[in-house]
């Protein structure tokens, strides 16, 4: 449903925060291999921003389905 979409876009943006503060946590620490992290964070952070709009747009038609009927 759409609700199960929202919520689980909802999860992974807050997965990627929480990835986000884990790299700058280990960015100030000294000898600590951030790379792997650096990357996962990039790679991931378009394909969220692409579910979020997609969520988005669900919502939206979603909204106007119902308004029309």
């Amino acid at each position: 449903s759409l609700e199960n979409v929202q919520t689980d876009v909802q999860d992974l943006t807050r997965g990627l925060d929480n990835a986000k503060r884990e790299l700058s946590v280990r960015q100030t620490m000294k000898n600590v291999e951030i790379r792997s992290l650096e990357e996962f964070i990039n790679f991931a952070q378009d394909r969220i921003d692409r579910l979020v709009k997609d969520a988005k747009s669900a919502q939206d038609v979603f909204n106007q389905c119902v308004e029309y009927f």
